[in-house]
């Protein structure tokens, strides 16, 4: 399976709070050891970068502005968990 490239636009967060101008993010976790198969691409700076051997428990952050991709492509499920919210600076 595979998520194609893409932007979180927030729309949730945006709906229940319209006026807030705070950085929006999400953190994707992982929530198992990486796989064969499983990956996470991702552009910083104008360069794709690719996520693989992570450990349970790692994970990246990112905001409206960061293209990515996920997919799985081995034998085993990938599980992640996302959480999105405000920035704290």
């Amino acid at each position: 399976s595979s998520i194609p490239i893409h932007t979180d636009h927030f729309h949730k967060i945006r709906l229940e709070f319209p006026n807030d101008t705070r950085t929006k993010v999400r953190a994707n976790i992982f929530l198992e050891d990486w796989e064969p198969g499983h990956h996470l691409q991702y552009k910083v700076d104008n360069e794709w970068k690719i996520s693989t051997h992570w450990k349970a428990g790692e994970g990246l952050m990112w905001d409206s502005s960061v293209q990515h991709l996920s997919g799985n492509s081995g034998m085993l499920p990938k599980y992640t968990l996302q959480v999105s919210g405000f920035l704290n600076e």
